[in-house]
């Protein structure tokens, strides 16, 4: 018999996520330029002639881009909080459909600007403020990881959040690859039918969540006043140094997220001005890039783990490096055919992602995992509004002297940040070891 499972919701929230973001970016640019210019100037946005307009229009999309992040993060950030203790109290179905209502608000918001001309981008912000008050992506995160945690043993923890990260990836590579099919059949469509699309996706995945996916039992009740904050959660004193590792690894899973920043709000924009990608060509792109960090967590890691018996230290140190040698070729190339070669230096990118939440789950008792990893997803929401305002920033700064590819060098250097601080971490824990209880940081 078949069992409805976590997996199907994951990717198709994930396949409508990534269409919305990839139109949003090219709607604003699109509408920019048309009000500004003429329809010409818009469809030859890569010759010489017209290089001077098309980066006044790049920079003005990219502080759009900026804004929406920021107003979604810092009303998420504070959303998150009450979501995330409910995570440990109440239903955790109820608190995963309330991002996913979030999304259809935007999607909705997105669709009525593209078919109003006259209604100015500013409108988008609505939608952003929705998807805020909705906990936005940080609850999703969150709430789909403390529901697989919560089905599974410890030893199994990374695995499965392994998978929950290869089913996001696996969408982000089949809405790339639908958006491209719809852009080679229907070559005029516009872009409310693309927003209405992914809608249509996003309903789907709710209408599953609500109608379809089982609840998991209801967490034990605890007294009113053992329930501290997320904050205290994590600050609170624990054995074993672990406190000091619970805030070592968030600072790392702080700079993971900034680098993300930098691949949501301009990889598009960076490689239209760059290597003169179409927003076909730019999905194709994305279809390869996510469909092989999709195949590795859900392929790779396992088998790395079961065959050659690699610790997660050893798998998320593997994770930084790749995805820091990805940024570097990144930003260092000019040839839109040596681009595709990225997405195989990034094959085993998301590694760390994957090793950080796992360890961060392990180091807290089961009745805070909620509140913990809805901590994590907040601070990672902040994080992205904190790149969003440096990168979307310095890209534009650096447009100017032609050097725009410097960003992705940035995001390398995080990456390497986070995977010292993570090496750096596992030393913490094996010299803070005692006679007290411990838990082992690495499985």
């Amino acid at each position: 018999m078949y069992q409805v499972t976590l997996e199907p919701l994951v990717l198709l929230y994930s396949t409508s996520y990534i269409i919305q973001l990839s139109v949003q970016q090219d709607f604003i640019f699109y509408r920019l330029c048309t009000h500004h210019y003429t329809e010409e100037v818009c469809k030859v946005n890569y010759q010489t002639d017209v290089e001077e307009e098309v980066r006044w229009v790049q920079k003005e999309a990219v502080q759009y881009v900026m804004i929406m992040s920021a107003i979604t993060s810092l009303i998420a950030t504070f959303t998150a909080q009450f979501l995330g203790a409910a995570l440990d109290r109440y239903s955790q179905k109820t608190v995963m459909m309330v991002p996913f209502l979030g999304a259809v608000g935007l999607h909705v918001v997105c669709v009525v600007v593209a078919a109003v001309p006259f209604l100015p981008l500013s409108f988008l912000y609505v939608g952003a403020s929705l998807a805020g008050l909705s906990g936005g992506y940080a609850v999703f995160k969150s709430s789909i990881s403390s529901y697989a945690v919560r089905s599974v043993e410890e030893s199994g923890r990374t695995s499965r959040l392994g998978v929950m990260e290869g089913m996001l990836l696996l969408g982000s590579a089949l809405g790339p690859l639908l958006l491209q099919l719809c852009l080679s059949f229907i070559t005029d469509i516009s872009h409310q039918y693309l927003f209405l699309g992914s809608e249509c996706v996003m309903v789907i995945s709710t209408l599953y969540l609500i109608l379809l996916l089982p609840d998991l039992p209801a967490p034990i009740r605890l007294p009113t006043r053992e329930f501290s904050s997320a904050l205290c959660v994590t600050f609170r004193k624990r054995s074993g140094g672990r406190r000091t590792a619970i805030l070592l690894l968030l600072l790392a899973d702080f700079f993971i997220a900034i680098v993300y920043a930098a691949e949501f709000d301009l990889l598009y924009l960076y490689m239209q001005d760059r290597l003169s990608f179409t927003l076909k060509e730019y999905s194709r792109y994305l279809v390869i890039k996510n469909l092989v960090n999709g195949a590795s967590l859900l392929c790779v890691l396992p088998g790395l783990r079961k065959l050659l018996g690699l610790s997660d230290l050893l798998l998320g140190v593997l994770g930084g490096v790749s995805r820091a040698a990805a940024f570097t070729l990144l930003a260092l190339n000019t040839s839109p055919y040596l681009v595709f070669m990225v997405p195989v230096l990034d094959m085993f990118g998301q590694f760390l992602f994957v090793v950080l939440r796992s360890c961060l789950v392990s180091l807290v008792d089961p009745e805070e995992q909620g509140r913990q990893l809805t901590l994590t997803a907040s601070l990672a929401q902040l994080s992205l509004l904190v790149g969003s305002l440096v990168f979307d920033n310095l890209y534009s700064a650096l447009l100017n002297f032609h050097h725009s590819g410097f960003c992705f060098l940035v995001a390398a250097g995080f990456m390497v940040a986070a995977t010292c601080i993570l090496a750096f971490t596992h030393c913490h824990i094996t010299q803070s070891n005692t006679e007290q209880e411990t838990r082992p940081l690495f499985s």
